[in-house]
């Protein structure tokens, strides 16, 4: 009384039964759920658990194995894995991912066979590289948010070191909110140097403006006449050339040294 192509199990009473939702036409294994389930592969004792596709393709971005997810029977998402670019050797691979708007799929993020992570772009050329277009106006790539109150941060670390906790190798850009507004902070060797606040002041040396003869929108702060000063130079290899310095001073004597 089965249906052709339906997968036979036996009963409590050693007899065959049909199964209608389990069907295999000699190339494709069907399982229809009339409710909430699935597949779970079980190990019993201390075994891995996998799910191997082995396929000889023969192209650069053929599939290997494809994981699909269709609603009402249109395919709105894929995990794709696919053959990389050695097609003599055929050992190395990419990992794409797809999902659908208005039922057209594309891919939205590839991880090429040497880790680079392409959001927009299946060709990364760095670590991570995002990408997108639009003809005018901004585009927003990417925000880093801190969901906290008024003192929360958000920042962006560079540590030039095999070590993550080697502050003397960090650097970092920081967003440092402020009640409603925030300011933003640069870094190097794991201390502040120059600093815009939120009104747009730039700060050198210190981290918040100060109102003295007058307060400028350039603002550079030290503890001496070096760390203080701003100079311009036009040659930076002539140690005699002519340079614009813009510090505060003082003379010991008619000709002595200026500090």
């Amino acid at each position: 009384g089965s249906t052709n192509n339906t997968i036979a199990t036996v009963t409590g009473a050693n007899a065959l039964q049909g199964e209608a939702n389990l069907t295999f036409d000699g190339s494709n294994l069907a399982q229809t759920l009339t409710g909430s389930g699935g597949h779970t592969l079980t190990a019993a004792g201390d075994h891995a658990v996998r799910i191997d596709g082995s396929a000889n393709r023969g192209a650069e971005n053929n599939t290997i194995l494809a994981l699909r997810a269709k609603w009402n029977g249109a395919q709105v998402a894929m995990i794709d894995f696919q053959a990389g670019d050695d097609t003599t050797n055929k050992d190395n691979s990419k990992i794409a991912f797809y999902t659908a708007a208005a039922g057209s799929q594309a891919q939205r993020m590839l991880i090429d066979s040497s880790g680079k992570i392409g959001i927009g772009t299946s060709d990364p050329q760095v670590s991570l590289e995002i990408y997108g277009a639009t003809d005018g106006g901004d585009l927003d790539l990417l925000n880093l948010r801190n969901g906290g109150g008024n003192g929360s941060n958000v920042a962006i670390n560079f540590i030039s070191s095999t070590d993550p906790a080697n502050t003397a190798a960090r650097s970092y850009i920081k967003s440092l909110r402020t009640g409603s507004g925030s300011n933003l902070a640069f870094a190097t060797s794991n201390s502040e140097r120059v600093r815009i606040d939120s009104s747009g002041y730039f700060l050198v040396g210190h981290t918040a403006s100060e109102a003295m003869y007058y307060t400028g929108r350039i603002q550079v702060q030290g503890t001496n006449s070096t760390t203080s000063a701003i100079t311009i130079k036009t040659n930076q290899a002539d140690s005699g050339g002519p340079a614009l310095v813009l510090g505060k001073f003082s003379r010991t004597g008619a000709t002595g040294a200026v500090n």
